[in-house]
C-alpha cells in the first residue's frame, strides 16, 4: 500500500565495499561479540524474567524489563562499549512518556480507577453485539493513537479494558487482541510512537507526506484488522 500512496524510483545499493569489508575483518571482533552476547542475555531475562524470579523466590522486581535495561547498560558502561555521547543521543522524552504511561496503567489497575471507568462506559456498550463492540473498539483506537503514544495509550487502557470484558461477559482476549493489532497502526503524526518520531526528525518526510502515508495505509489496515477478528468470532475461533 506504501509503494502505491508513494512511487518509489527502482534504487539499487552497491554492497561490494562492504562484502569487501566483511571478507578483511573475517567475521566480529570481541567488542560485537559482547555487544551481541548482552543483547540475546537482556532478551531471555525480558522474556521469562518473571518466571526466573518465581522459581528461585526472588524479588517480585530484581529481573522486570527496567532493571534488565538498567544493568545491561551498566555494563556495557563499564566494559566502554557504549559512552556518555551514546547516551546524549537517546531521545529520554520518549522514554519518559513511555514510562509515564506504563505508570499510570499499572495504578490505574491497582487502585480500581479501572472498575470506576468501566462502570461509566458498560451502560453504554451494554446490550451491544460483539462486532459492534470490536467496531468502535478499532475506530476509537486507530484515531486516538495518531495523537499520543500508542506504547502510553495501550498501558493505560489494557486493564480497563480487561476489567470490561469480564463485566461486560466477553472473554478479555477478544478485545485485547485487536486492541494490540490496531495500537501498530499509528502512522500518520510524530507522537504516535517512537518510530514516527525518529522518522519526522529525520527531515526525510514531510508532515504532509506523513499526514497522508499514514491515513492511506493506516485505515485499510483498520480494516482489515476488523475484517479478521470478525471472521475468527463468526467462526468460533476467538
Amino acid at each position: 500500500m506504501l509503494l502505491l500512496v508513494f512511487r518509489v524510483p527502482n534504487l539499487r545499493m552497491d554492497l561490494t565495499p562492504t562484502l569487501r569489508e566483511l571478507v578483511r575483518r573475517r567475521g566480529l571482533n570481541n567488542a560485537e561479540r559482547e555487544t551481541i552476547g548482552v543483547l540475546v542475555i537482556s532478551i531471555v531475562l525480558w522474556v521469562s524474567g518473571s518466571t526466573l524470579e518465581k522459581w528461585f523466590g526472588l524479588p517480585t522486581t530484581l529481573l522486570s524489563s527496567a532493571m534488565i535495561a538498567i544493568l545491561a547498560v551498566a555494563l556495557l558502561s563499564i566494559e566502554e562499549l557504549i559512552d556518555w555521547d551514546d547516551l546524549k543521543g537517546v531521545n529520554w522524552g520518549i522514554i519518559f512518556v513511555i514510562g509515564a504511561g506504563l505508570s499510570l496503567g499499572d495504578a490505574l489497575d491497582k487502585t480500581g480507577a479501572s472498575d470506576w471507568i468501566v462502570s461509566l462506559i458498560e451502560p453504554a456498550l451494554n446490550g451491544l453485539p460483539y462486532l459492534a463492540i470490536l467496531a468502535i473498539l478499532i475506530a476509537s483506537t486507530f484515531v486516538l493513537t495518531q495523537f499520543m503514544n500508542s506504547v502510553t495509550y495501550g498501558a493505560i487502557l489494557s486493564p480497563i479494558l480487561v476489567t470490561l470484558g469480564v463485566t461486560t461477559n466477553i472473554f478479555p482476549t477478544r478485545l485485547m487482541l485487536p486492541f494490540v493489532f490496531t495500537l501498530a497502526l499509528c502512522y500518520m503524526l510524530p507522537n504516535s510512537s517512537a518510530r514516527m518520531t525518529l522518522v519526522a526528525i529525520s527531515g526525510a518526510v514531510d508532515t504532509k507526506s506523513q499526514l497522508r502515508s499514514g491515513l492511506l495505509v493506516g485505515l485499510p489496515s483498520a480494516i482489515f484488522v476488523f475484517a479478521y477478528f470478525a471472521l475468527l468470532s463468526l467462526i468460533g475461533f476467538i
